[in-house]
């Protein structure tokens, strides 16, 4: 479970990464040939693209199997009729994925540029990368992206535990019994006579004969 949870972790921080990273340069140079000249120009080349799509393929892996687990979930508590319906409180589970998810990628957007300059430049920037000249728009756009997938992955978090405890609080679903009340007459001969024959065809009643009769 533990590794389940890093690994969401390190999913969602790839895409927080993308999201922003292309936001970031699409806001500071524009979109078309000006977005991809500002690419080129800081290192992004062909690894660039294929790290994206990887990256997209993760992200479109885990939101699968998540939309997956909730739909397996949602039918399970329809079936489960919870005695109670206690619901998780939202608003803790996004503050816990945004004090993680923030100054992660914050930190790890000014590692990434800081690698790219130097390829590229043969420099490095150090703090400049996320709050110099270089990327004015960093910060915001960087908090803005963490922010709302946090909401988001609280969101899908949150509807999970809340189905998880009707599951947990649900009864039983009521089988039909099969069967009927009324006895018919022939099983009702046999349930006279099977016990009497049964015990005057049975050589040991399981139990010694009294002390007083003759052996």
């Amino acid at each position: 479970a533990r590794w389940g949870t890093r690994i969401r972790l390190a999913i969602l921080i790839a895409v927080a990464l993308l999201v922003a990273h292309t936001a970031i340069y699409a806001a500071e140079d524009g979109l078309g040939a000006a977005y991809a000249a500002a690419i080129a120009r800081d290192g992004h080349g062909d690894w660039w693209l294929a790290l994206s799509v990887v990256v997209l393929a993760l992200g479109l892996a885990l939101g699968g199997w998540t939309v997956g687990r909730v739909l397996g979930l949602e039918i399970r508590a329809r079936r489960a009729r919870p005695r109670r319906r206690e619901e998780p409180p939202f608003a803790p589970e996004a503050v816990g994925i945004a004090r993680r998810l923030v100054p992660l990628v914050l930190v790890l957007f000014g590692i990434q540029e800081n690698i790219e300059q130097l390829v590229a430049h043969g420099r490095v920037l150090g703090v400049e990368a996320v709050v110099g000249p270089a990327h004015p728009l960093a910060i915001p756009v960087l908090a803005l992206v963490a922010l709302i997938l946090s909401i988001a992955g609280a969101a899908v978090r949150w509807r999970i535990a809340t189905l998880e405890r009707r599951v947990a609080n649900g009864r039983s679903p009521v089988r039909r019994r099969i069967g009927s009340d009324t006895i018919g007459s022939a099983w009702r001969t046999v349930g006279a006579l099977a016990p009497w024959r049964w015990m005057s065809d049975r050589l040991d009643a399981g139990r010694s004969p009294p002390s007083f009769l003759p052996a």
